[in-house]
Order: C-alpha cells, then sequence, then structure tokens
C-alpha cells in the first residue's frame, strides 16, 4: 500500500514555505522577497525570484536551517567511525595520539568528500557540526518554545513601565534607596 504524500512533500519549494515548516524555524526563514516587492504605489522594487534561484534558496534553508543534510548509508557510517574515533582520541595514550590523529583527519576528509559528491552546499565536517549544533540550540531555546506555546507576553514601552511600577510598589521596596545603593556599587566597582 501506497504512503499518502504530506502537504510538505507536495510542495514545490517546502523550504521556502512557512506553512509547511515548524513554527520554531518559521522566524528563521526570510522568505517575503521570493515573489517580488511591491512599493505602496504598486510599483515592483524586487523582481521575483526565477526557479534556479528558489530551488538554490530552497536547498540553502534546507541544509543550513532545518539541518536536513544530504546523506546516504555511507555518509552515515563515516560519520559514526569519527564520532567512535574521537571518543578513542579522548582516551588514548599520548603516545598513540598521532596515528589515531592521521587517521581522524583521514576520516574527516572522506567525510567531505562524500558529502561534495553528495551535493552538500556544506561539505565540511565543521560545517556539518555548527549547523546541527544551532538546530539543537534553536530546538532548547526557552525563548522559542514561548513563542511556539503562546506564552510569550509581548509588552509595549508603556505596559512595561506600568507593570514594573506596580510591581515595585507592591512589593514595597524604597525604590529611592535602591538607586543609591546601585549608583553607590556602581562608583565602587570603578
Amino acid at each position: 500500500m501506497a504512503t499518502k504524500k504530506t502537504k510538505r512533500q507536495k510542495t514545490e519549494y517546502p523550504n521556502l514555505k512557512h506553512a509547511t515548516n515548524l513554527k520554531s524555524r518559521k522566524e528563521y526563514i526570510e522568505t517575503d522577497y521570493i515573489d517580488g516587492v511591491f512599493n505602496e504605489e504598486g510599483k515592483q522594487v524586487i523582481r521575483a525570484m526565477n526557479d534556479e534561484e528558489k530551488a538554490w534558496l530552497d536547498q540553502f534553508y534546507k541544509e543550513y536551517t532545518i539541518a536536513s543534510l544530504p546523506t546516504n548509508t555511507i555518509i552515515k557510517k563515516k560519520l559514526l567511525e569519527i564520532k567512535n574515533l574521537k571518543k578513542q582520541l579522548r582516551t588514548c595514550n599520548p603516545e598513540d595520539y598521532e596515528e589515531f590523529e592521521e587517521e581522524y583527519i583521514g576520516l574527516v576528509g572522506e567525510f567531505e568528500q562524500l558529502r561534495k559528491t553528495a551535493g552538500a552546499m556544506f561539505p565540511t565536517y565543521e560545517d556539518h557540526l555548527n549547523i546541527f549544533n544551532s538546530n539543537n540550540s534553536r530546538n532548547r531555546c526557552l525563548f522559542n518554545k514561548a513563542k511556539i506555546t503562546g506564552s510569550l507576553v509581548n509588552l509595549d514601552i508603556d505596559e512595561f513601565d506600568s507593570f514594573t511600577s506596580r510591581a515595585i510598589e507592591n512589593s514595597g521596596l524604597d525604590c529611592e534607596h535602591l538607586i543609591l545603593k546601585w549608583d553607590k556599587k556602581k562608583e565602587e566597582d570603578l
């Protein structure tokens, strides 16, 4: 039985569309200009992107923002070999370090060559690590999680001032005393 195609699979450039991406990625994908930009009078100020440019940008977002890097079984095995060798490097004797280091450099070179062959925009091992680290950081970010769940409160400056004033009044703190204390600490730090 054939599996049903998802909305993302049916879309021509899914990485450029907000509707086909996770909420956590939407803020990092800026594609308002791909169909052209018009000013208030209706005059086009930025031309629409052609299919070749859209395909390139789609691939860029796929690899860099979504962290969906071109892989195959061989690349995955090579990546696993590198990870295992890095573990051995951490625990090896100092005399064996050069031998392991040469093997590590060779494996990284093979990995990068495989990635280039697979058509990766970011083929180096360092790029691979940076992309996955930034993606994992975004996924752990409490600010992003709060925005996604709708629990982030967006206050304008007047609302913030009102909120902080009420909080200080309700706390029973003497604001003048606090300001003097902070100023004194500031002078001591200088």
